[in-house]
């Protein structure tokens, strides 16, 4: 549907592995509060966010972006 390159497909797939990494140290770490876990997630996930923008042109990301609110949109 994206059109990825192997490049690109590589990349996205080391950004969600070492997101997901991130975001299960974090629930697994009992010296944060909840709030603070919160808000390190949001970090992690905005910055995620911001790397997969560089690896995706305009085109591709505004194909993910669509197809991400018609997925939300069946909730």
């Amino acid at each position: 549907e994206l059109s990825l390159s192997n490049d690109q497909s590589m990349r996205l797939k080391a950004l969600h592995e070492r997101t997901r990494s991130e975001i299960n140290a974090l629930k697994n770490n009992k010296a944060l509060s909840r709030e603070e876990k919160k808000i390190q997630a949001k970090r992690i996930k905005d910055a995620a966010k911001a790397e997969q923008k560089t690896i995706l042109t305009e085109e591709q990301l505004k194909r993910w972006e669509d197809k991400k609110r018609t997925k939300q949109s069946r909730k």
